[in-house]
């Protein structure tokens, strides 16, 4: 899954950004800015399960960011061929992070133009829209930024050293997350990876508070996530589809009550009249199909 953060400039998007990745290394090693689309896909593969970062993605071209989308969720790059063998390149293990963006416009508008009826990717991002802090200065920023750039990566080891050491316990708290999320939102399947997002996210934010790695108020992040989730469900929901796309939903719904049949084949032509396709199950007729 994806998080992106959006607003204008200066609402401390970068900022969020690097905090999340400074836990792991040097924030500025962890994100990328300027790259080709199969730079990207190469870097979420090096990364493997260490968050990955993208600032300022609102120039990405639209069908790059739905492809990007995707690859980080499916977990393996594209499969090539290798250039002196007729053999497939040898790939990657596959991958599963956490991808951070930040943008200045919004990332389902920048979908929705690429295809309409874009849900699939859209139920993989989860955006927050940042509103200017008040009172918060540029003085008083460049501190924070020049403690990220200069202390980084102790956090990450530790809690991993946690992970691996009570597996049995991280395994309780992650379905204990999800079972809460479900209660809190449904468990309707369209709202898998927002529940996925969250239970790791939370699941992690519990222990790494009792580990005395971070010290934040997860009950109210929680609670802004699951607003955050809600509208974001709204927007997806209300996505207006092309007719073929429509179209082509209702097909595959009520496949099983087809009936297919050769549009000449009557008592002119002579042909045997036998359906190509016919109703199966308890469907009954619903669409029939002509086909020269």
């Amino acid at each position: 899954a994806a998080s992106d953060v959006y607003k204008r400039q200066g609402t401390g998007k970068t900022i969020a950004m690097y905090g999340a990745l400074s836990l792991w290394g040097a924030p500025k090693s962890l994100f990328i800015k300027d790259s080709t689309a199969n730079g990207r896909i190469q870097r979420v593969a090096v990364q493997n399960s260490i968050p990955f970062g993208m600032d300022e993605t609102t120039n990405i071209p639209d069908y790059e960011m739905s492809e990007l989308i995707y690859t980080c969720q499916i977990g393996t790059p594209k499969i090539r061929m290798s250039s002196n063998a007729n053999t497939e390149r040898t790939n990657f293990d596959p991958f599963a992070c956490i991808t951070i963006m930040t943008a200045n416009s919004n990332v389902y508008v920048k979908l929705n133009d690429h295809r309409k009826g874009a849900q699939g990717e859209m139920a993989r991002v989860l955006q927050f829209q940042i509103n200017p802090p008040n009172g918060i200065k540029m003085p008083l920023i460049h501190p924070v930024l020049n403690q990220l750039n200069h202390n980084f990566g102790w956090a990450g080891p530790k809690f991993i050293q946690f992970v691996i050491k009570e597996q049995a316990e991280v395994k309780s708290r992650l379905q204990d997350r999800m079972s809460r999320f479900e209660k809190d939102f449904g468990s309707d399947s369209k709202h898998r990876f927002y529940g996925s997002l969250s239970t790791d996210v939370f699941a992690a934010a519990d222990l790494a508070n009792e580990l005395k790695i971070i010290k934040f108020d997860i009950p109210r992040v929680y609670d802004h996530t699951l607003e955050a989730i809600a509208g974001v469900s709204k927007i997806t929901d209300s996505v207006v589809k092309k007719s073929y796309d429509i179209l082509q939903d209702f097909i595959n719904e009520n496949y099983n009550g087809m009936l297919s049949v050769n549009s000449d084949a009557d008592a002119r032509s002579g042909t045997d009249f036998i359906p190509g396709r016919t109703p199966m199950g308890n469907k009954g007729l619903i669409i029939r199909h002509e086909h020269d």
